[in-house]
């Protein structure tokens, strides 16, 4: 949606006739600069990629999974176990 060669800001440009330069807008960029941060690092490149890891062993069984579940229920204030998405930005507007 975002493109500069066949997103929205393309199709507008055509319709309307005139070139306006292509600027993303702060969510994607702040995603990109959050990526790229990310990746410089090894240690939090490991971290993310042994998080991957635990993520796929859980969820490749449903009894793990299902244990897994139970144990955190157990545990007041535990955060859940998620697939990292390369390609989806996850943002909220507003945190606790």
């Amino acid at each position: 949606m975002s493109d500069h060669l066949q997103g929205t800001q393309a199709m507008l440009s055509k319709i309307v006739g005139h070139n306006k330069p292509y600027i993303p807008c702060q969510a994607h960029r702040l995603n990109t600069f959050v990526e790229h941060s990310c990746d410089a690092s090894i240690i939090v490149a490991e971290l993310f990629n042994t998080l991957e890891s635990l993520y796929v062993f859980f969820s490749s069984s449903t009894k793990r999974g299902g244990y897994l579940q139970k144990k955190l229920l157990e545990i007041e204030g535990s955060l859940k176990l998620r697939n990292l998405s390369k390609t989806r930005w996850t943002a909220q507007s507003s945190f606790p």
